[in-house]
């Protein structure tokens, strides 16, 4: 989504059409695999799989919190 830009209206499909180049289709080879956590630190990246993929990235530190 890079930023703000994947969020404005009118760019949306844009950064949802790079998604799928690449990143969301790992994404969903991955969940044909089972279950994993997927870690990113950007709001907008973590935001931008969830729309696409349906696939809830957690935060570095969310993971890390969760290990204590």
């Amino acid at each position: 989504m890079a930023g703000s830009f994947g969020l404005e209206k009118e760019h949306y499909d844009i950064s949802m059409s790079i998604g799928e180049m690449s990143l969301f289709p790992a994404v969903r080879a991955q969940q044909q695999q089972g279950e994993f956590e997927l870690v990113m630190e950007g709001v907008s990246c973590r935001q931008q799989v969830e729309h696409g993929t349906g696939k809830k990235a957690k935060h570095l530190v969310e993971l890390l919190a969760d290990a204590i």
